[in-house]
């Protein structure tokens, strides 16, 4: 585990598996052969891809990681690709919806919905 200065060189960020209290520092695990003398950024999300979102037409934009793409066209999942697998997820013709809720219920939990909590707006 290094300490790693982050001002100036924010790209680090990233990659550090925590950033210490202030966002001055970030903290990395290296791995290194004993013989090496240089070491390998390793574990955490030291070596995953950031995920990405960008807006691609008016009304359409990509979610990006190193695992999926998702694509969002007015308001709906056109498109959800697992890139390991290299395989289209949403059937063609078809599109995926997005259920948004506030997580307020009975015992303060999505998970503990009660049926009151599913006939409230999410805004």
């Amino acid at each position: 585990m290094i300490r790693v200065p982050l001002d100036g060189h924010s790209q680090l960020k990233a990659h550090c598996g925590q950033i210490a209290s202030g966002g001055k520092d970030g903290f990395m695990l290296v791995s290194a052969e004993a013989d090496a003398g240089v070491g390998e950024i390793r574990g955490l999300f030291a070596d995953t891809e950031p995920v990405r979102a960008e807006q691609t037409a008016k009304d359409e934009f990509k979610i990006r990681s190193e695992t999926i793409e998702l694509t969002l066209r007015d308001g709906r999942i056109v498109s959800l690709i697992d890139l390991k697998l290299e395989r289209e997820l949403i059937p063609k013709g078809q599109t995926g919806g997005l259920v948004i809720f506030r997580d307020t219920p009975n015992y303060w939990c999505v998970m503990c919905r009660d049926a009151a909590g599913l006939t409230k707006s999410a805004c």
